[in-house]
């Protein structure tokens, strides 16, 4: 019987980070391919794991990439970048009205949470939060599923886990929950159907 259902935050309820690489093509001057190879660096792990703040972050890639631009035109970009993903809150809060546990496991940063929260106010539907930053680690460890089962108070068996990436899928299927791969909303809808109704 299920009783949780776990969602991933960037690509799912949010725009990934990646989409800022249209903001910054032209006033850098590289292509995509070449922004994620300079910003997917260790940097962005330690960030992602708490390790560093963002300006540390933005310091380190301009400075290590010799970008012409300033750290508040890099935050705003960032910003500006993320967008809500039409439907899937609409999906999160008919699953609580509906009276399942709901959590988030998000490999992400104390900053960029702050602000999502702070527009979408999204962190209220949840039962249970773990993030990155929190855990000194991202979603490649293991630990941090165990976490979320252990915030909801709920066995593996009884939840179901939703993410965008398949490597991030892996992990929640060998501690034995359910997943759904998530392509877009209304795939979503029809997967969960039985429990929105």
């Amino acid at each position: 019987m299920i009783k949780a259902i776990v969602f991933d935050l960037s690509g799912v309820i949010f725009t990934r980070m990646s989409n800022i690489h249209e903001i910054l093509e032209p006033i850098i001057g590289l292509k995509k391919d070449e922004i994620t190879l300079k910003m997917k660096n260790k940097s962005f792990y330690d960030f992602l794991e708490g390790k560093i703040n963002e300006d540390d972050y933005w310091k380190k890639i301009i400075g290590g990439n010799s970008w012409n631009i300033s750290i508040d035109e890099l935050k705003k970009a960032m910003r500006d970048n993320f967008r809500e993903i039409e439907g899937t809150l609409n999906i999160i809060k008919k699953l609580k009205k509906n009276g399942f546990l709901l959590g988030l496991l998000s490999s992400h940063t104390k900053e960029w949470t702050q602000y999502l929260n702070q527009k979408y106010d999204y962190e209220k539907y949840f039962d249970g939060i773990v993030y990155s930053f929190n855990e000194g680690d991202t979603k490649t460890n293991i630990s941090l599923y165990k976490e979320i089962l252990f915030k909801l108070k709920v066995s593996s068996y009884e939840c179901i886990y939703i993410d965008d990436k398949e490597k991030y899928i892996e992990p929640a299927k060998i501690l034995g929950m359910k997943t759904i791969l998530f392509e877009d909303s209304e795939k979503l809808k029809n997967r969960l159907n039985y429990f929105l109704r």
